[in-house]
Order: structure tokens, then sequence, then C-alpha cells
């Protein structure tokens, strides 16, 4: 049994509850092969010189690479890199996947994929948004078993292009189509929740999987953190 957790943690916007935001994740890890795929993770700070971000600094003192494993593609653009998704898990088994797996054929910051134990590859992402989404999404390959990540999009009215969504990795099913974001006025009022993290399972492993769940109370982030589990 494998259990993963997706979550866009917004510590690139807003690190007042980071302490917090790590020890929810700790905790998980510490559950039986856990393995956390994150998204808005900073690393380095612009407004620095390029430094190590304080934020990802903290991040390493809680995650120690000598008791996790970390996967990340912090090499794009030579290392200049303010925002990136990463990979944190205790299962020693990680390999890296070739860049035929990513979207457009190309690793960047938004994205990383690995190998688990031999037994199933995993690919998270954070979609760009605006009007450069679709074309994003589009780009995202069925190479992965699972595909976890901030999508910036759904099937939902309120997005743009609902119909060409529908469209992409009709070799998956999508386990999670339910309302994963807070989206709030510039008076802090809730305007609205929105459909925008995801997990697809390739369609030969949906039985595989269990106990979906957003933790809709967990309020750290403007998104939800997204559990569930693999069987196999």
């Amino acid at each position: 049994m494998y259990n993963i957790l997706n979550w866009n943690t917004a510590l690139t916007e807003d690190n007042r509850y980071l302490d917090k935001i790590a020890e929810y994740i700790r905790v998980y890890l510490n559950t039986e092969n856990a393995i956390a795929i994150l998204q808005q993770i900073p690393y380095k700070d612009p407004c620095n010189n390029w430094e190590y971000h304080y934020v990802y600094n903290r991040l390493k003192e809680v995650f120690p690479e000598n008791e996790y494993t970390w996967k990340m593609n912090n090499f794009f653009n030579n290392g200049y890199i303010f925002m990136q998704t990463v990979l944190i898990t205790k299962i020693k088994m990680i390999k890296e996947c070739g860049s035929s797996i990513y979207p457009n054929t190309e690793a960047t910051n938004r994205e990383i994929a690995a190998y688990v134990d031999d037994k199933f590859s995993i690919l998270g992402i954070h979609a760009r948004n605006g009007k450069d989404n679709l074309a994003y999404i589009q780009q995202i390959k069925g190479g992965a078993d699972i595909i976890v990540g901030d999508f910036n999009a759904g099937d939902y009215a309120e997005y743009p292009y609902c119909k060409e969504y529908r469209k992409i990795l009709d070799s998956h099913v999508c386990i999670c189509n339910i309302p994963t974001k807070e989206i709030y006025s510039s008076s802090g009022v809730l305007l609205r929740k929105s459909c925008i993290d995801h997990i697809y399972i390739k369609r030969n492993m949906v039985d595989k999987c269990e106990n979906m769940i957003v933790h809709d109370k967990v309020k750290f982030s403007d998104h939800y953190p997204i559990t569930f589990c693999l069987n196999i």
C-alpha cells in the first residue's frame, strides 16, 4: 500500500503557515510508503541575489536528505528558479524518469516525475494559468501511471476551455474532480470553490486506488491537500 499526498502549498505567495504546512507533511510522511507531491515550493530568492530561499532552507531542515528522498528539477534554467514542484518521501528506491514522460517532453521546475520501487510511475505538475493554460495541459503526456497536481483547469463552467479539457488524457481516469481551491475577493470574502487540482490514474490501475480525500478543513493554503491510497 502506498499513501500519496498532492498539495499546492502556496508557499511562494504566503508563508505565514510554513511551520504548520511542514508539520502536516511530516506527519503524513510517517505513514506507510508515503509520498508527497508539492507545488509552489520556493527554491531561490530573486530578491536576494538568487540565494536559497529561507522557506526552502527551512523545509530542508524539517526533511533532511539523510532521512528523506527529495526529487525536483532544480537544474532547469541553470538553477535560476523561484517556484518548483517537488517530491518528498522516505522511500529509498526512487528513480528519475526520462524527459519523454513530461509535458512537451521537457522536465521543468513545474514538474517532477519518478519511478517508485519499480512498481509505478508518478508525475506531479503545476500547470501554467491564464492564456498559457490550455497549451500546457494539451501537452501533458499519458506515459505516467499516476498524474497529480494543480492543473489550473477542470471540467466546470467557469473554466473557459472545459470542452477541450475533457479531451486530455483519455488513457487515464480522473478520480478527483471536486472543489480543491478557495477563491476570495480582495476584501477576503469567499467567492467560490474551484475544481483545479486533480488525480489521474491509468485505466488498468483505477481499481487499485482507495480512500481519495480532499481535506477541506485544512486551511493553511488556498488549496486543500488531497490524499489517496494505491493498493499495489
